[in-house]
């Protein structure tokens, strides 16, 4: 399916020559984009009303109507327009105004390439067929519901005098609707955080308890929870039980480097759901009502009757906010069976380890146990089995301390739930650098040189060592962004390197481990030391840049 021959962009800001700078410097985009610009609100709006347009550029300072209400105007009567701030500083008020508005935020002045990134990534999937059903759905949303007694519990953190930043966020943890906000604002420089991080330690610290309580405080019910029924209710709350219960579990099955993204999917898999019932309550009852009636998976049905599932708006709805891809294609994927391959589960592979494991007492519309054979195949890979975890084990204790968390009312144990989020790293960002750097360490020269040369012809850089010795030498000279490390070398092996490489302070490195050993204990022994994929020599090139581009975040690699 082709893309649409131009994407339609609208920039509106009340100072021509800030308009005549756009038109300048975008000149070369005319290929590409069709764009129009207007010094008002009001022209704004009156030019989208004679043509649609599919991303809307606005500053947020401008007399008569501001930016904030013409966003609002906007959502309300085009939902299916994405809304971008590109604004200097603003006002409080309208900051927080503007975070319940727009899709993405830009700083004045913007680098035309970061600008050409955001709206291509907001436009790429324009031409599907029923990308203006999704779009529509997913961008009249302002923020997702949330559980009326975790909002009142953070309200009531935030309430007290004495409270810190630390406490606030072991329980902002468990809110689904806070984690994909907080998450939207702290992947942008506008609201003074740093792009690609997929730490919701880290976005909440960045925001600060002051923007926090401003957020949660928002008048006109932005965070209340759907009334349509109890069965509504026991359906929103299971499956953010469920969420709790995989964000226990698969950050424990991931490698180190890929934890963070299997943590933040975990949390963020039903949004889909959220976002489906803040938007019409009473028909995800019906689809709720129709599916338990056929015995049909729910995703059928809603597929059947609107043209796309439930994980697709929570998918189109993370893009539209600008959350890392890779968390936005867990999402959407969520339903699809795992691949399993020697190179690694990835995240992907990760989460439907953990869904099913948490579901394994349950059944398909067969009456068969839900991916059984999927399931073991998943349990039968290197990178878990080669673990001294029982994973039936551990998934039914985070099935109960989820129980715990979510339901404390059915738990003895409610006066002290207990703390349930895995460790986490001094250092907990996840940021890679416009070109990702990687460090080659192989002993054989004519590879080492041969996987160099392959990785900057696709545009990465890199940085490459003869031996672990020298390895370990270039990481503490300069992290790099990824190691493709060789297992068997003279001197220190591979393994021993890896084993070096996880003792490092700070988020885990991403280690691709490269072997021309087939047997089992070789790959065992580096999914124990903490290996994120594993690749057998002689492998494809597509390979490699495969497992690199899960890696890091697509929007990234395709920028390249």
């Amino acid at each position: 399916m082709t893309e649409p021959a131009h994407a339609r962009l609208l920039f509106v800001d009340d100072e021509p020559r800030i308009l005549d700078g756009l038109r300048r410097s975008l000149r070369g985009m005319r290929g590409e984009w069709d764009m129009r610009f207007a010094t008002s609100g009001f022209s704004a709006l009156e030019m989208i009303a004679e043509q649609p347009c599919d991303v809307l550029i606005s500053d947020m300072r401008m007399p008569g109507m501001g930016g904030a209400e013409l966003l609002t105007r906007v959502r309300e009567q085009h939902p299916g327009v994405a809304r971008v701030v590109l604004s200097g500083h603003t006002e409080p008020d309208a900051a927080v105004r503007a975070a319940f508005v727009a899709h993405r935020f830009l700083n004045k002045p913007c680098e035309v390439t970061h600008l050409t990134q955001v709206v291509r990534q907001l436009t790429a999937g324009l031409a599907r067929d029923n990308a203006a059903e999704l779009r529509a759905v997913a961008g009249a949303l302002r923020t997702l519901p949330s559980p009326p007694r975790l909002m009142q519990d953070l309200t009531a953190v935030l309430g007290d005098p004495g409270a810190t930043l630390g406490r606030f966020i072991e329980h902002a943890h468990r809110d689904v609707a806070l984690t994909a906000k907080v998450l939207q604002l702290a992947n942008s420089a506008f609201y003074g955080a740093r792009p690609r991080v997929v730490s919701v330690d880290y976005a909440l610290a960045t925001l600060g308890l002051p923007m926090i309580r401003a957020l949660l405080a928002a008048e006109g019910g932005l965070w209340s929870w759907p009334e349509a029924g109890q069965e509504l209710h026991d359906a929103l709350l299971a499956g953010w039980e469920h969420s709790v219960a995989i964000g226990l579990l698969a950050p424990e099955m991931a490698s180190p480097a890929l934890a963070p993204f299997v943590e933040v999917a975990a949390s963020l898999r039903d949004v889909g759901m959220l976002a489906a019932a803040a938007a019409d309550p009473h028909t995800v009852c019906d689809d709720l009502r129709r599916a338990r009636r056929e015995g049909r998976p729910v995703e059928q049905v809603t597929t059947e009757r609107a043209g796309f599932a439930w994980s697709e708006v929570g998918a189109e709805l993370l893009n539209l906010w600008g959350l890392p891809q890779q968390i936005v294609t867990a999402v959407a994927t969520q339903d699809q069976p795992a691949r399993t391959s020697g190179a690694g589960l990835g995240v992907h592979g990760v989460l439907r380890a953990a869904h099913l494991l948490l579901r394994a007492g349950g059944a398909s519309a067969d009456g068969e146990p839900e991916g059984r054979d999927e399931l073991e195949s998943l349990l039968q890979h290197p990178q878990l089995r080669g673990r001294a975890t029982d994973w039936r084990q551990a998934a039914e204790r985070a099935s109960r301390l989820a129980r715990q968390q979510c339901r404390p009312e059915l738990s003895a144990t409610a006066g002290a739930a207990p703390a349930f989020r895995p460790e986490r790293s001094a250092d907990p960002l996840g940021i890679t650098r416009t070109a990702p750097e990687v460090l080659v360490v192989d002993d054989d020269e004519s590879i080492r040189q041969l996987l160099v040369d392959i990785l900057e012809m696709e545009g990465f850089s890199t940085r490459s060592a003869g031996n672990g010795q020298d390895g370990l030498t270039e990481i503490g000279l300069a992290r790099p962004d990824c190691v493709v490390l060789d297992v068997m070398m003279p001197g220190i092996s591979g393994l021993q390197v890896l084993e070096r490489i996880r003792a490092l302070p700070g988020q885990p490195l991403p280690v691709i481990m490269l072997t021309a050993a087939t047997d089992s204990l070789t790959s065992a022994s580096a999914w124990t030391a903490g290996a994120d994929f594993f690749l057998v020599k002689p492998f494809e090139p597509d390979e490699l840049l495969n497992l690199l581009s899960t890696m890091f975040l697509q929007e990234d690699v395709a920028g390249l």
